[in-house]
């Protein structure tokens, strides 16, 4: 026992500065994937510079304050040392994690992402085998860098202790200079040496741009265009909707009034409608009215039905949610004696649908069976022919009420086969499933991009199955038909290496195919641009015929409007952007201004930018806050 006491108390303990130093130059040589997209010199020397200073100061202040919790707690220096191997290990495999998430979808891992990891069952975030297998082994390989780093702190010499100290010092004064040229740049509206501020996670560098600018040092070049996203209560629609019943067409009674059916492919992109890919989507384009130039109102799930349904910004998301308020189309459509349901092969938990889009709908359908995403798929699908059926038989007992179904399809958006004998797939590729820790600027995208055609080719046969129902029961001449997706998918289409979605505003990401059979109205192209706003429009104007001027609910106009617009507003969880032809202005969640071209690389800062439209749509994004006009 003796003997034990004494190997115990000459056990030495860790010195800090040496572990401190070494975590953050481990923490720095993984962060350097952050900057992989569009890197440049000065940019990157600012992110070498900020990060090192930002993640020794993290190490320094969380190891010294473990020490003192250690010394209180009179914990042996051994078993000290493990708890720090064990913390630098995992901080290690978070920002090895957060640095693939942030490749793909350009922000970093929240809350929010954890929950639907966590809570969505797989349905919205899920990993392959080989993506596990990976994650196993960058998980192992950061626990060994740990120890080595506690091995080197517990045995260096006091020559490396002198040097090391000395080191922490000249980061830090460094790590304080980067500060200042921030607070010079952020003022003056530019980022030479602080362009990748937003790659490293949890940094908040130094600003003073309202003292800057009042005392007239530094004025601002991008004030005017400054937004407060953030609002009151929200007040939409402006006021209460006035339709009267549905719209009676030519040879149409008022006892019968249109079905309207609306078809969500999750994450389908508009090129990807070919005859080769998706047969039944192409054809069914070919054969009613094909919107060829039309856009989502965000790159994610999440905001791109949002848009779809409510015809305004996704800036207002979170006013939705937390007031219930159901998008002013379905309001409209119960009122007028619609049976509204959804059939969803997601569960509209995550996100919260049913607090949103679908707040107040009775007996609402929340989630479909099944294990894969093909297998909820195909519950959707069941389901909503079961319930269409029932309602026919009710019709045929006298009972009359229209329907409003929507069917969101969500195995595209996993990228997933059912069918996993790849010789039976119409595209060459050897991927079941997608292997996202394998991709980077120069992964050639064929193997991944043939995958989710391949995929899109399966979720094509289910919507031939619901047009083939339609037409079996009589109701495919009759009803209202859309066709279309939330959002796009890039495939490392620019070159910056993106893959996914909910990471820039390209079209590769925002536009997606729209087709719509209307009864009465013939087969036609439109090549004007279009956007997810006008849907709501373009059924409450020319279905139910609301008298309220459109801009009461929606920031668009009817589909079938002769004045198209040459911008739109589009948004992701954190951003919002104004999309122009020839560029984008992107709106940070501070307020602040940039400029990309529509294939994301930065635009000079002398270019014109389309000030009035920016002023517009920032006013669009606050107008329908609850405040006084």
């Amino acid at each position: 026992m003796p003997k034990s006491n004494k190997s115990s108390a000459s056990f030495p303990r860790p010195a800090l500065s040496i572990i401190s130093g070494l975590a953050a130059l481990s923490a720095l040589l993984i962060s350097l994937r952050y900057p992989e997209s569009d890197p440049d010199l000065r940019g990157l020397g600012g992110f070498i510079v900020a990060a090192l200073g930002h993640y020794l100061i993290f190490f320094l202040l969380t190891l010294s304050l473990a020490r003192g919790a250690a010394r209180l707690s009179r914990l042996p220096p051994r078993l000290e040392a493990i708890l720090m191997t064990l913390f630098l290990g995992l901080t290690f495999v978070f920002l090895l994690a957060d640095t693939f998430v942030y490749q793909q979808y350009h922000f970093h891992i929240n809350l929010a992402m954890l929950d639907l990891f966590f809570n969505s069952n797989g349905e919205v975030i899920s990993f392959g085998a080989g993506d596990t297998a990976a994650i196993i082994v960058m998980a192992i390989l950061c626990l060994t860098v740990a120890s080595l780093i506690t091995i080197a702190g517990i045995y260096a010499g006091a020559g490396i202790l002198r040097i090391s100290r000395k080191g922490i010092w000249i980061v830090i004064a460094l790590f304080a200079g980067f500060n200042g040229i921030n607070v010079y740049e952020s003022a003056a509206g530019r980022n030479s040496f602080t362009a990748y501020n937003s790659a490293i996670p949890g940094f908040h560098p130094l600003t003073m741009n309202r003292l800057l600018n009042k005392t007239g040092l530094i004025s601002f070049k991008e004030n005017s265009y400054r937004a407060s996203i953030a609002g009151s209560s929200l007040r939409y629609p402006q006021n209460p909707l006035i339709c009267p019943e549905a719209a009676v067409g030519e040879g149409e009674s008022r006892e019968k009034r249109p079905d309207v059916i609306i078809i969500i492919i999750d994450t389908l992109r508009a090129d990807t409608v070919t005859p080769e890919a998706t047969p039944f989507i192409w054809n069914f384009a070919r054969e009613n009215i094909s919107f060829q130039n039309h856009y989502s109102g965000g790159n994610n799930t999440r905001i791109g039905v949002f848009t779809f349904f409510y015809g305004i910004p996704g800036s207002y998301w979170n006013e939705a949610l937390q007031s219930q308020t159901p998008p002013a189309l379905l309001s409209a459509y119960r009122d007028a004696g619609y049976r509204v349901q959804a059939y969803a092969s997601a569960n509209l938990y995550n996100p919260e649908f049913y607090r949103t889009v679908f707040a107040g709908i009775p007996n609402l359908r929340t989630e479909s069976a099944g294990k894969t995403p093909y297998e909820r798929d195909a519950s959707a699908v069941r389901d909503f022919m079961t319930d269409i059926t029932r309602e026919l038989n009710r019709q045929k007992k006298g009972a009359d009420q229209p329907s409003f179904s929507f069917i969101f399809l969500d195995q595209l958006h996993s990228i997933t086969l059912e069918n996993k004998d790849l010789r039976k797939q119409p595209f060459p590729t050897t991927w079941t499933e997608p292997n996202y820790t394998s991709l980077s600027r120069n992964t050639d995208p064929e193997n991944f991009f043939n995958l989710y055609r391949n995929v899109a080719h399966e979720t094509d046969a289910r919507v031939g199955e619901i047009l083939a129902f339609l037409k079996e029961k009589g109701l495919y001449d009759s009803s209202v038909i859309i066709i279309s997706s939330d959002h796009g998918n890039e495939f490392n289409d620019t070159g910056l290496n993106f893959w996914g979605h909910n990471s820039n505003f390209t079209g590769y990401q925002l536009k997606v195919p729209l087709t719509i059979k209307w009864p009465g109205k013939e087969h036609r192209e439109i090549s004007a641009l279009t956007t997810h706003y006008d849907i709501s429009a373009t059924l409450l104007q020319e279905q139910l015929n609301c008298r309220n001027p459109v801009t009461d609910y929606s920031v668009g106009k009817s589909l079938f409007a002769a004045d198209n617009p040459d911008w739109f507003i589009a948004g992701s969880y954190s951003e919002n952007a104004i999309v122009f032809r020839d560029q984008i202005a992107l709106i940070n969640s501070i307020g602040k201004l940039s400029f990309k071209t529509p294939e994301w690389r930065n635009l000079p800062e002398d270019h014109a930018r389309n000030k009035d439209r920016i002023i517009q749509a920032i006013n669009l994004m606050t107008k329908y806050n609850n405040k006084k006009y």
